[in-house]
C-alpha cells in the first residue's frame, strides 16, 4: 500500500535527490513507497535517487540513469494503464 507522501520525506536525512524525487511524485499524485532511506517505489518500477538507479521488478535495470528516466517509465505506466 502506498505510503502518505507528507509522511515519505525524512528532513534529517534526505539529500536533495531524494527530495526532489518525492516531490515530484506528490506533485504529480504519484502513489509511492519508501522502501528503505534511500529507495522508493512505483508499482513495479524502483528509483534509487541518490544513485539514480532504476529497476523493475523482473530484474531489468535501465540502462540510463537519474530521475528523468524513472519520470518517463512512470508516465509510460500510468499512461498504459488509462489507455492513452
Amino acid at each position: 500500500m502506498p505510503q502518505d507522501v507528507t509522511r515519505l520525506r525524512d528532513p534529517n536525512f534526505d539529500g536533495p535527490k531524494m527530495k526532489a524525487a518525492i516531490d515530484w511524485c506528490r506533485q504529480n499524485d504519484i502513489p509511492i513507497r519508501r522502501c528503505s532511506a534511500w529507495h522508493i517505489k512505483f508499482r513495479q518500477v524502483n528509483f534509487w535517487p541518490h544513485t539514480g538507479v532504476v529497476t523493475l521488478d523482473d530484474g531489468y535495470r535501465h540502462p540510463h540513469k537519474g530521475l528523468e528516466v524513472f519520470q518517463q517509465i512512470v508516465r509510460t505506466l500510468i499512461a498504459q494503464r488509462s489507455g492513452r
